[in-house]
């Protein structure tokens, strides 16, 4: 199913170069969404969104020892 948030090429497109420039780079899509639907905190996709980008956050700054 096509996403509904207009900015997803241009989302696409920067993660494509801070790759290509070496920046660890993670792009999660939330397929069904719209743009800023994390704001829209009611929505069980936006509640998810956020426990996905909590644990990203702690995973960046509290990584596994090897």
């Amino acid at each position: 199913m096509p996403g509904y948030d207009p900015l997803l090429d241009e989302a696409r497109l920067y993660a494509e170069a801070l790759t290509a420039a070496g920046v660890p780079t993670r792009l999660e899509c939330f397929e069904t969404t719209i743009h800023a639907f994390l704001s829209l905190g009611v929505l069980d996709v936006a509640q998810q969104g956020r426990r996905f980008l909590a644990a990203e956050i702690k995973r960046c700054l509290f990584p596994e020892p090897p």
